[in-house]
């Protein structure tokens, strides 16, 4: 009888284990789900600003372009 006690008390105490092994595991996984969508938010964060720079510096030549056209033909025009 005492050993059926014995086996009981170890059965309980390697299910408190499991049980217990399971939610460091669920906290990492959730830690690193927060790191993964913190690199994924700081990646559209930086890919953002450079597009409206890639963008704003597109049409900033495109003016300077037009308007050294039009600066020559009017020189050209004065001659």
């Amino acid at each position: 009888m005492h050993m059926q006690e014995c086996l009981g008390k170890l059965t309980e105490a390697v299910e408190s284990l499991k049980t217990q092994s399971k939610d460091p595991a669920k906290e990492l996984k959730d830690v690193a789900t927060a790191v993964h969508g913190l690199k994924v938010g700081l990646t559209v964060s930086a890919a953002i600003p450079s597009a409206v720079f890639a963008a704003s510096a597109a049409i900033i030549g495109f003016i300077f372009n037009h308007l050294a056209e039009v600066v020559q033909a009017y020189i050209t025009v004065k001659k």
